[in-house]
C-alpha cells in the first residue's frame, strides 16, 4: 500500500531547508506556497522539483506505521543519499510538541537501522534553537542559539 501525505504539510511549514523559487524555506520560515489545505501550487507544472522528489522516511518506509506520520507526532525525518547512515529529525517548531513515544520509536527506529540521528529543535522555555544528535556518535555535538548561530546546512537537498 502506498503512502500519500494526505493532510501533512509539515514539510513545507520550514522543517526542511530547501529553495522553492526564489524562496528560502527554512526552520521558522515557511513556504509561502503553503495553505490550510496543503499546497497552493500543487498542480502548477511550473512547482520546483524538490516539491515532488522529497520524500520523508514516513513515505519511503514500509515499516513505518501510519500513526508515526509527520503531522501527527511534531517532527518530522528526512534520509539523504549523500548522508545515507543518518537521519535528520527536525521539529514542528509552530506547535512546539513532539509525541514522546513517537521520538522513542524513531530512536529506536534509527537504531535497528543502524543510523545516527540528527536533531533540531526550539526550546519553549528560551526559544533558542538546539541541534545535536544521538547514537553515541564518535562526532557527538550538542549546540545551543539562534538558528544563524547554530545551522549547518547538512540537510539541504537543492543547495546550489
Amino acid at each position: 500500500m502506498t503512502k500519500e501525505c494526505g493532510g501533512c504539510t509539515l514539510c513545507c511549514r520550514g522543517t526542511l531547508t530547501v529553495q522553492v523559487n526564489e524562496h528560502k524555506v527554512y526552520p521558522g520560515h515557511a513556504c509561502p506556497h503553503v495553505v490550510d489545505s496543503g499546497c497552493s501550487i500543487h498542480a502548477d507544472p511550473s512547482k520546483p522539483e524538490i516539491c515532488d522528489a522529497y520524500r520523508c522516511v514516513w513515505l519511503q518506509q514500509p515499516d513505518m506505521p501510519d500513526w508515526m506520520r509527520p503531522d501527527k507526532v511534531g517532527f518530522i525525518l528526512t534520509e539523504s543519499d549523500a548522508y545515507p547512515s543518518a537521519v535528520m529529525l527536525t521539529a514542528d517548531f509552530d506547535s512546539g510538541r513532539i509525541d514522546g513515544t513517537a521520538l522513542f520509536y524513531a530512536i529506536d527506529w534509527c537504531k535497528l537501522k543502524k543510523k545516527t540521528m540528527f536533531y533540531t529543535a526550539k526550546s519553549p522555555a528560551t526559544g533558542e534553537y538546539i541541534r545535536g544528535n544521538i547514537m553515541n556518535h564518535p562526532d557527538s555535538f550538542y549546540r545551543t542559539g539562534s538558528m544563524d548561530e547554530i545551522f549547518e546546512p547538512i540537510e539541504l537537498f537543492n543547495d546550489g
